[in-house]
């Protein structure tokens, strides 16, 4: 069971201070920070912050957000990519205010990571009420190696809303009010309204954890619970149906699906464009691994060998 917060505000702000200047330092190999107003990635970032710079033009003129400019006249090319409608609702004030999209993209792709970074953090400090411990939690995952070559896909780095969600759906379960459900609807929400890919990942996360505490919690108030999820649900799915409907019945290329799955190496080999990744292709003890694209999913060997040592951690003190 999660302990009570102990963080005072100064630690909160201290945190989120620390992990905003992690991440200029671990993104600084991919975001020039001497032109940050005028240098951008090639590829998806600059199809992202075009993204968000039409969502702000959309919001302040009312325009459809689906009939993006990008293809016109075609009708609803914003649904061929990812709508990100949070973040460009997010980023909209630096938008109006200057005009700048590469800006208003670079700023995002610092505040993403580090925002994940602190929301790990709180997690894991709600659970360990170990500050150091939970630093290097927050560091790892705001900060891992799957974030740092997607670094240009915000719609994957904006993932805060993960761990706060599990903290408070954990709270929840214990306590089923109303107040509760908000805690953890909203970044949940939230985090669905980044993208597709988190609202996917969320449904999973929030599953999983739906079926263990059910399994390992006291089960009281179970009634209360089941009318508090579904009607949680309903009203979520009435606040992203009207953002779901222009990608209902798309469908991808034949074989496409398949050539871009993932398997085991994706997660457990570093790319071939690290050191270590070289040297096994070298001699012949793993296949090559792209930096770039969908299966590029490395999780990291240190994050990787963290989390077993906290699952042997935590059953040796259960255990006891």
């Amino acid at each position: 069971m999660t302990q009570g917060m102990t963080l005072s505000p100064w630690m909160h702000v201290s945190v989120a201070i620390a992990m905003l200047a992690g991440a200029m330092v671990m993104l600084s190999p991919f975001t020039n920070l001497s032109a940050f107003g005028s240098a951008l990635h090639s590829g998806d970032g600059r199809v992202q912050a075009w993204v968000l710079a039409w969502v702000g033009h959309a919001v302040s003129t009312g325009r459809s957000l689906f009939d993006a400019n990008m293809f016109y006249p075609a009708r609803q090319a914003l649904a061929h990519t990812d709508h990100m409608a949070a973040l460009g609702v997010i980023g909209a004030p630096i938008w109006w205010a200057t005009g700048n999209a590469i800006l208003e993209f670079n700023l995002l792709q610092l505040t993403g990571p580090a925002l994940s970074a602190y929301a790990m953090f709180v997690l894991a400090h709600a659970w360990t009420q170990d500050t150091p411990a939970s630093l290097v939690a927050g560091l790892a995952y705001g900060f891992s190696t799957f974030t740092l070559l997607h670094n240009a896909h915000l719609n994957l780095t904006w993932n805060a809303g993960l761990p706060l969600s599990l903290l408070a759906f954990e709270r929840w379960w214990s306590s089923p009010t109303w107040a509760n459900v908000a805690r953890w609807w909203i970044p949940a929400v939230f985090t669905a309204l980044v993208s597709w890919y988190l609202a996917l990942l969320l449904a999973l996360l929030l599953g999983t954890w739906a079926m263990w505490l059910q399994a390992t919690r006291h089960r009281g108030d179970a009634t209360t619970r089941a009318v508090q999820l579904l009607a949680s649900g309903l009203f979520a799915v009435a606040v992203l149906l009207p953002l779901m409907t222009p990608y209902l019945g798309r469908s991808s290329e034949g074989g496409e699906a398949a050539a871009l799955s993932a398997d085991w190496r994706s997660f457990l080999v570093p790319s071939e464009h690290t050191i270590v990744g070289r040297w096994l292709v070298g001699n012949n003890l793993a296949g090559p691994q792209g930096i770039w694209g969908e299966r590029t999913l490395f999780l990291g060997w240190g994050v990787v060998t963290l989390a077993i040592v906290g699952v042997i951690a935590g059953l040796s003190r259960r255990a006891n």
